[in-house]
């Protein structure tokens, strides 16, 4: 089993916001993607793209915490989006797209076992290395309580690889992600830096 942590291939591939907001974030939406449900209080935004020259994706940047996909994405993974939570529309330049908010949030980090980086008070600032309990559940996209407004995360090697959103997400040659290894049940007994991020990772 290894854990991939997801991102928005921003260097490469095109970002969008809502009209209103361009260029200061996504303000009125940024802590609506926490694991908590939100489709009664969705309204379909309206989205454009700002930076058109660079490519198209099937996954595009709009606000940490919420994978944002085109159509084709929908197509070919309806069922593994919709394991994972909410599928909510909204259109960018008059396209429909989709957001997803993620509903599964697995405490499956050690704590003890990870690496923390710690304000001057001692407060935790953020996790450095990464360490988890083998656990799984029907939806290979998940969160992490410990960072459930920033990031979306994968498990690879458990399923058959067309039923895991990484393979489903190779096979169709999708764009738009870079992922990042965390862990690999394989060195579970030592605490590794995480991978660089990449477009193809192995798995």
């Amino acid at each position: 089993m290894k854990i991939f942590r997801i991102k928005e291939d921003v260097g490469v591939f095109q970002t969008a916001s809502t009209i209103e907001d361009v260029g200061a974030g996504w303000v009125d939406h940024a802590d609506w993607f926490d694991c908590r449900p939100v489709a009664k209080e969705w309204t379909v935004p309206k989205l454009h793209v700002f930076n058109p020259f660079k490519r198209k994706g099937d996954f595009l940047a709009v606000t940490p915490g919420a994978l944002v996909f085109r159509e084709k994405v929908m197509d070919v993974m309806a069922d593994i989006m919709e394991a994972a939570g909410e599928v909510l529309p909204a259109t960018v330049d008059g396209e429909p797209v989709y957001f997803l908010n993620t509903l599964s949030c697995i405490a499956i980090l050690d704590s003890e076992k990870s690496v923390w980086e710690y304000y001057p008070n001692g407060k935790k600032r953020r996790i450095a290395k990464y360490s988890f309990y083998s656990y799984t559940e029907e939806s290979t996209l998940f969160k992490i309580p410990e960072e459930s407004c920033a990031y979306v995360y994968c498990y690879s090697g458990v399923s058959d690889t067309e039923d895991e959103f990484l393979g489903r997400y190779k096979e169709y040659k999708l764009t738009g992600l870079l992922f990042q290894e965390l862990w690999d049940s394989a060195n579970a007994g030592g605490v590794v830096e995480p991978g660089p991020y990449t477009a193809a990772p192995l798995i």
